[in-house]
């Protein structure tokens, strides 16, 4: 466990002790009907991500791979090799003008949808207009600062990064707190959002030196966002995508089909999968920057040793936590307390809790494999939301909540687990084959050269 680790793990664990907490106070707080808007508002956000097109995970990769030439200076100066700094800049400065782009579309498109989304389930004296709008315009201006956070990691900042997060994770659950008592209601979001956004800046401004590099445009070799950012971007947006279907699509989908009591008795199970899933990746996760100096450096022997020790400690991990969390929904149904009515049954949170720990593993192969800058996993994860995405729809009618779980983690266990496996091991073969091959030959090639310039 490295410093990286630590905080992330500090992190999660503030979530496990503030989440409780706070969906105490929901239950307490919030009507059946007002949770469910609730936990929909924090599920449509996430659609956010589909404006990025997996641009951030590309950006770390991309950093992490020129950072293996450069370094920082007192200040937090970028020095080192010219052209790789050059590269690093022209990568920031596309990520930048991505991003607000992004942002824009977040707050006319996202907030337009939600709007249409909801005027068509009114609750009567549920006020939910201006608290969407005024959440979807704090999105847009996080993502602004969003690029910054994706270059930091890449340039091996991954410790004071999930520092960051760690602090982000206090400021979050103490403003939802306080904002949920004062009866805040659907404003509860918003203002976590911007309390959010100004600690972000708070933290930014040690990296100002930083910062202020990717304001001027370098006059030297450039990253080529169609040449080489968009080949890979493309495909992580679409894994990225389907990730969403296999993580927030649920709670829509029951919000209509069940109602919002429904529907946020999901969003709370969800939240404890994601939970699970979250503190049994960081020991992956948080090397991916890590493993991309090693790809750039080509030292296999030690990416693998770091990687498969991770891997292992994010299975047993996630399936200590996924035991754990079932143990406490069990605990509340059989003492019959009030709370776990607010969450599903045993038997169905089981189910998605036992997803969380399948996809965690995924995530964890599939970090390696982009480190290498590809990302062959599309495919699978494409098809794989698609599955999910339609026994959703079509179970949810019938056999809500249970139907809804037992085709997820069908898909996940039957079909993506075993496919991404063997893609793992083939890619990661012949990857690695590839370069010592092209190593040795430009071994002997420079051996040659050497030795016709001595003759």
């Amino acid at each position: 466990m490295d410093r990286a680790v630590a905080f992330a793990l500090l992190g999660n664990l503030v979530s496990l002790v503030l989440g409780p907490i706070t969906a105490l106070l929901i239950a307490m707080r919030f009507t059946p009907e007002l949770q469910g808007y609730y936990y929909t508002f924090g599920s449509l956000t996430a659609l956010q991500f589909l404006v990025e097109l997996g641009l951030g995970q590309a950006i770390i990769q991309f950093a992490s791979h020129e950072w293996a030439r450069l370094k920082f200076a007192p200040g937090f100066r970028i020095e080192g090799d010219a052209a790789a700094r050059s590269r690093l800049i022209s990568l920031g400065r596309l990520s930048m003008k991505w991003y607000s782009v992004a942002a824009v579309l977040v707050v006319l498109g996202l907030g337009a949808g939600g709007y249409a989304f909801f005027s068509r389930t009114p609750t009567p004296g549920i006020e939910w207009q201006l608290p969407w709008l005024a959440l979807c315009l704090g999105l847009g201006l996080n993502l602004c600062l969003t690029p910054l956070f994706y270059l930091l990691q890449g340039c091996n900042e991954v410790a004071p990064f999930w520092f960051y997060r760690l602090v982000q994770q206090v400021v979050n659950g103490l403003a939802l707190w306080a904002a949920i008592i004062s009866g805040a209601k659907l404003w509860t979001l918003p203002l976590a959002s911007a309390c959010g956004l100004v600690w972000s800046v708070f933290f930014l401004h040690r990296y100002a030196a930083f910062c202020r590099a990717f304001l001027i445009s370098p006059d030297g070799p450039r990253i080529a966002w169609r040449q080489d950012v968009w080949p890979i971007q493309w495909r992580i947006a679409v894994s990225w995508i389907s990730t969403y279907f296999t993580s927030q699509l649920f709670t829509p989908v029951l919000f209509r089909s069940a109602g919002p009591a429904v529907a946020g008795q999901m969003g709370m199970t969800n939240t404890l999968a994601n939970v699970v899933m979250a503190m049994s990746s960081n020991w992956v996760v948080t090397k991916a920057p890590r493993y991309g100096v090693l790809v750039a450096e080509r030292k296999w022997r030690e990416l693998d040793s770091s990687f498969f020790r991770s891997l292992f400690m994010s299975l047993v991990i996630g399936l200590v936590l996924a035991l754990g969390a079932w143990g406490l929904i069990l605990l509340l149904e059989g003492l019959q307390h009030p709370l776990a009515s607010r969450v599903l049954p045993p038997g169905p949170a089981g189910v998605f809790l036992i997803a969380g720990v399948v996809s965690s593993v995924l995530s964890g192969l599939s970090t390696y494999l982009r480190a290498h800058k590809r990302e062959p996993l599309m495919g699978v994860f494409l098809v794989g939301s698609m599955v999910i995405a339609a026994l959703a729809l079509l179970l949810a009618p019938s056999y809500g909540a249970t139907g809804v779980g037992a085709g997820y983690l069908g898909v996940l266990v039957l079909l993506e687990l075993p496919i991404t496996v063997w893609i793992f091991q083939r890619s990661r073969a012949r990857w690695h084959a590839s370069s010592n091959d092209n190593s040795e030959s430009a071994t002997r090639a420079q051996i040659l050269s050497d030795l016709d310039l001595k003759s």
